[in-house]
């Protein structure tokens, strides 16, 4: 009883849909899905050198000049164990 009283409220809203409704329906069946997959087409890529920019910047986060100070300290300290060394 009340599928088929649903069914009669479904088919006069098809017989009296208006065009616009027509026409926005149609452009849901045939593209209202396309749109997402054409953003996930550019995004994807996007997103994955973003990724690998940001490994990159992590891996390389310490600087040269960074790098250049920590070799001088260590071999500052390496001068001084070789001056405390004594060879008997």
């Amino acid at each position: 009883m009340l599928i088929k009283k649903l069914d009669d409220l479904v088919f006069e809203k098809i017989e009296n849909l208006t065009d616009q409704e027509i026409d926005n329906l149609m452009y849901e069946k045939w593209f209202g899905s396309l749109l997402p997959q054409f953003i996930n087409l550019v995004k994807s890529p996007i997103n994955k050198d973003i990724d690998t920019l940001n490994q990159l910047s992590q891996m390389y986060s310490e600087t040269i000049s960074q790098i250049d100070d920590e070799i001088n300290t260590l071999e500052k300290e390496f001068n001084q164990l070789l001056s405390e060394l004594v060879v008997k």
